[in-house]
């Protein structure tokens, strides 16, 4: 035990010995969380946030030492090169996330097509297009239910609105506009006759998702295919990426990985802070529209405007 107590007291002036300290607290930390039943306790209580606020602690001790000259101040260069050397991987992370967001805003610029009007599509894909007719002067879009049928979804106005009793999918297309505006909805029927030219894919980009390590990234892909022709016209994308933060913090411990029903353990550096979109702009931080899941009035917030564009197709408007 006297050797014990003699390693404790010598803590302060040993900056191995305190390193050390730290990094076994650390590995104390992170192995209790790998037992299912304690971790999913220590889960509720923000475990895997504990070891980055432990490093950050472990850097102030260290930088506080090493100015007072109780242990070498050669020790400094660890906190100095542990946020220096985060502050470059942030700056890394948004050059690269802004450079990809630009190539995405060029690409997107360059589909301009001339399509078939009044426009009619076939909706498909894993990630639904159908704020394209609920925005943008789309007559009518279909999609294929589970059953193998066709439902249509078209577009109303005026009194086809007040009179529908059934199959009313949106009963107000502007429900989030207060100003003056005309009767406007957006209509469901299965078995009317169904013919189109037009056929959006609208996909998650989980491939690129994935492949992404300096930023986190969330993206979406419209293809747009012409069925007569059996030919792909153009692609729009649009993404939002989240670099990595100007201070780094360390996210280390397990969690429950629902897509795979299992207990998963690891580590990675936190992301966050502002985030870099491509395809469409974040909403301004005093947008009159405060509910997240209300649009904006601002249509560069939708993300299927640049789709639209790429199609000449108008917005709606109020009192159409």
């Amino acid at each position: 035990m006297s050797w014990l107590e003699t390693q404790v007291q010598n803590l302060p002036q040993n900056g191995l010995l305190l390193l050390t300290a730290y990094v076994l607290l650390g590995v104390i930390i992170f192995a209790l969380q790998l037992p299912t039943i304690p971790g999913v306790i220590l889960m509720v209580l923000a475990a895997p946030l504990w070891i980055g606020l432990l490093v950050h602690i472990a850097m102030a001790h260290f930088a506080w030492l090493s100015i007072r000259g109780t242990i070498s101040r050669a020790w400094l260069a660890l906190p100095l090169g542990f946020y220096a050397g985060g502050y470059a991987l942030h700056l890394a992370s948004v050059h690269s996330a802004e450079a990809e967001a630009a190539a995405i805003n060029t690409h997107n610029a360059a589909v301009r097509l001339t399509v078939d009007q009044p426009f009619r599509y076939f909706r498909d894909g894993n990630a639904d297009s159908f704020p394209l007719i609920e925005h943008y002067r789309v007559e009518r879009s279909f999609l294929r239910e589970g059953d193998g049928t066709i439902s249509t979804t078209y577009y109303a106005r005026g009194a086809d609105c007040d009179s529908a009793r059934q199959g009313l999918f949106r009963k107000d297309v502007f429900y989030y506009y207060h100003g003056n505006k005309t009767p406007q909805c957006i209509l469901l029927q299965h078995g009317l006759p169904a013919e189109w030219r037009y056929r959006i894919t609208a996909n998650y980009t989980y491939t690129k998702d994935r492949a992404s390590s300096l930023f986190t990234r969330r993206g979406k892909a419209f293809e747009i295919f012409d069925e007569r022709d059996k030919r792909m016209l153009g692609s729009i994308e649009v993404a939002t990426f989240t670099p990595f933060l100007v201070v780094p913090w360390i996210i280390a411990g397990c969690g429950l990985n629902s897509a795979a029903a299992k207990w998963q353990c690891g580590w990675e550096l936190m992301k966050g802070g502002s985030s870099i979109t491509a395809g469409y702009k974040p909403r301004d931080a005093d947008d009159p529209q405060k509910n997240p899941f209300t649009p904006s009035l601002d249509a560069e917030t939708w993300e299927v405007t640049q789709l639209a564009r790429a199609l000449g197709l108008e917005s709606r408007q109020p009192t159409d």
